[in-house]
């Protein structure tokens, strides 16, 4: 929620460095991607924190520290790079198919399933040059539960919405329902 109240991605990843180095060991491990319209930051956190910025393209972020060794991810990197070579208007199908990737049940597939834990959503996000406008080609997708069980549902809209700068007063409540 601390990101969420920044304005900017590099403002949202001072403030959660700073957050982090002040509650020293407060914080499970986690992988947290930031972003706005002019950068990009994943932070991983395990014992302390790790920043890279994001170059424009596809990204694979998994569960392990950005320095961490990953046949998954290398595979699933290697998925998402043919993915990336679809024609443009279908490159979002394409990465949802990633995203359901099973290689065999495995935890090493992109959609796992255990009694213990899983895939529980899927987001499939396209920020285009011309920003998230009215006549902007950026989509918003999201599965409520594992893509491979759930649709992906256009979240575009949202994007829209956010584009005329809505602004939320301390203390409003707004909830969204889809259906």
């Amino acid at each position: 929620m601390d990101a969420l109240v920044a304005a900017s991605a590099k403002e949202a990843v001072i403030g959660i460095e700073s957050l982090i180095k002040e509650k020293n060991g407060a914080y499970n491990p986690f992988n947290l991607l930031i972003a706005d319209g002019h950068q990009a930051f994943a932070i991983s956190y395990a014992d302390r924190p790790q920043t890279i910025e994001l170059a424009p393209g596809a990204h694979v972020i998994g569960n392990v520290g950005f320095d961490e060794p990953s046949d998954k991810l290398d595979r699933l990197r290697g998925l998402v790079d043919r993915a990336r070579r679809s024609e443009p208007d279908r490159i979002l199908d394409s990465l949802a198919q990633v995203c359901r990737d099973h290689d065999g049940e495995s935890v090493d597939a992109a959609c796992v399933h255990t009694a213990e834990y899983g895939t529980r959503s899927s987001i499939l996000f396209q920020l285009h040059e011309n920003g998230l406008g009215r006549d902007s080609a950026s989509e918003l997708r999201y599965a409520k539960g594992a893509p491979c069980r759930e649709p992906f549902l256009d979240f575009t809209p949202l994007l829209r919405e956010m584009d005329r700068k809505a602004r939320i007063v301390e203390g409003e409540s707004i909830v969204r329902s889809v259906r």
